[in-house]
């Protein structure tokens, strides 16, 4: 790619191709998702102590994200020092092998080239936050130490390269956030020490893979906002380390498989705006561990469990617009780190139990309760509920409740 100038004021300054000009550095992110959980493990830049050539030297002030300079001096990309004194290019101390390419936010345009697989020594390449377009080049498989795959926010497009599923290494691969169409291969299960899987935000169609219960060591996936179709596989239940499972908004339809509760680590379980139907099957009150369950806007039908008592990490309970039917359980009121509850545009009946509505009193209690207790003109409501915070009409219209 080529780099563009952007607005001074806006992030880092360093070189350009020939020109001082402005582009972003943001912090590394070893980590999958922000808690840190998966580091991958870098690798000391070299330092071979050459002297480095004037015309060769950044002329621009290099600043940080808080705006103080930058300590450490960068030589232009392209340029005729030795590639491991380019920016955004590292080596191991030593022996001057390239082991990543981390060139993040800089406005870059063109295309990957493919040549980049003629290093067969990376292990991490990450080129997110650009404008890059084009394909992703099907070399990138062949890179046999890749273990860090970020592509993610450019503006690729085409499929994703059979190919890829070669690199057998793959820790992550980061490539959301594009337009990619296509499918995602039944070669993922290749991919055994895969930890984060990123597919959010393309265009992507076709089914979830049930290779994708090969990945024993998935922790972090993210298959949202894409046209993929048919059901949950199963085999998701034998993803032991998994902790995040995000497929909202697309077109599955089926139930909630029962070997979802086989997930011991899982904390945030996010399916809204599918078309799943069926009850939340037994295993889904399995997850000890759960705090985020986003279920609404799907075909979920039946009653609320009295075992939800067992969901005591629950935090974010997210029912709304199905077809529960039955009462609030008061069982519930054993989850006191609660914060939102929404179970309106349901069919749920009866009254919220006093002792519930004691929760908002305690020191963890519910910031939001939104339930169908607000009645049609002239007619009662079919929730009775004295401490929602808000109540609705089960059809679009929400009220705060006074």
């Amino acid at each position: 790619g080529k780099w563009k100038n952007c607005p001074p004021d806006e992030g880092a300054k360093v070189c350009g191709d020939g020109n001082a000009g402005a582009q972003r550095i943001e912090p590394t992110k070893n980590e999958i998702a922000d808690n840190g959980k998966i580091e991958l493990a870098r690798n000391e830049v070299a330092e071979n102590g050459e002297d480095v050539n004037e015309e060769d030297k950044c002329s621009a002030q290099t600043y940080d994200d808080d705006g103080r300079p930058f300590v450490g001096t960068f030589s232009k990309f392209l340029s005729g020092d030795h590639e491991c004194n380019w920016y955004g290019v590292r080596c191991t101390a030593g022996d001057n092998v390239v082991r990543e390419i981390e060139i993040v936010g800089n406005n870059m345009t063109g295309t990957i080239p493919p040549e980049i697989a003629d290093l067969p020594h990376l292990q991490r390449l990450s080129l997110f936050y650009n404008e890059l377009t084009g394909s992703i080049p099907s070399t990138l498989g062949s890179i046999k130490h890749l273990i860090d795959l970020e592509l993610h926010a450019n503006k690729l497009n085409g499929t994703i390269p059979e190919s890829l599923f070669e690199a057998d290494n793959l820790i992550r691969v980061s490539i959301d956030s594009n337009k990619l169409t296509g499918t995602v291969s039944t070669s993922i299960g290749k991919l055994r020490n895969l930890a984060g899987f990123f597919v959010n935000h393309n265009e992507l169609d076709g089914t979830i893979p049930t290779e994708i219960g090969e990945l024993r060591g998935l922790t972090y996936t993210w298959w949202r906002n894409n046209h993929f179709t048919g059901t949950i596989p199963t085999e998701v239940g034998k993803l032991d380390e998994l902790v995040e499972f995000d497929i909202r908004e697309n077109s599955l339809t089926g139930p909630l498989p029962t070997e979802i509760g086989n997930l011991n680590n899982l904390e945030k379980l996010m399916i809204n705006s599918n078309e799943l139907n069926g009850t939340l099957p037994d295993g889904f009150y399995k997850l000890e561990e759960l705090t985020h369950f986003y279920g609404y806007s799907n075909k979920f039908l039946g009653t609320i469990s009295t075992e939800v008592g067992r969901l005591t990490k629950l935090r974010y309970f997210i029912l709304r617009q199905n077809g529960f039917t039955g009462t609030v359980p008061p069982e519930l009121t054993n989850l006191m780190d609660m914060t939102k509850l929404w179970l309106h545009f349901n069919n749920f009946n009866g009254t919220v139990s006093e002792d519930f509505c004691d929760l908002l009193e305690k020191p963890f209690h519910l910031e939001s309760f939104y339930s169908d207790c607000l009645g049609e003109e002239g007619e009662e409501p079919e929730v009775q509920c004295a401490c929602c915070t808000d109540c609705c009409d089960r059809l679009d219209l929400c009220k705060v409740n006074e």
